[in-house]
């Protein structure tokens, strides 16, 4: 799978737990390979107009990140896309998805298919 430059943004989530406060510490990666580097970026707060700039780095629609992701994903046979957690689409994907599971689990079983991830 190969992702584009603007996924190297990436974001840790701290709590404080005395304050009830949220902070997000931005990184961007560097690098290729065996040589990245993580790159601290800085410090914003939920609250702060930083974070709606920093929310959004990808500017990607709903739609598009969908095409994306459906291009690019690894694990694409049999494996629905789930766009809604709710419905009759949702309970058919949820059936496909454990059907799929479990011919997956029967198959390696009898050594047929590798078990991984």
């Amino acid at each position: 799978m190969t992702y584009p430059d603007f996924s190297k943004q990436e974001l840790g989530l701290e709590w404080d737990l005395k304050t009830n406060q949220f902070y997000l510490h931005w990184f961007e990666i560097q690098g290729k390979e065996l040589a990245t580097e993580l790159l601290y970026q800085g410090k914003t707060t939920l609250d702060d107009d930083k974070f709606l700039k920093y929310a959004q780095p990808y500017k990607l629609s709903d739609q598009e990140y969908l095409t994306f992701f459906k291009k690019n994903r690894r694990k694409k046979v049999f494996i629905p896309v789930f766009t809604e957690y709710k419905g009759m689409k949702y309970s058919i994907n949820m059936s496909l998805l454990k059907t799929r599971a479990r011919v997956a689990r029967t198959l390696a079983k009898y050594k047929l298919r590798k078990w991984n991830n």
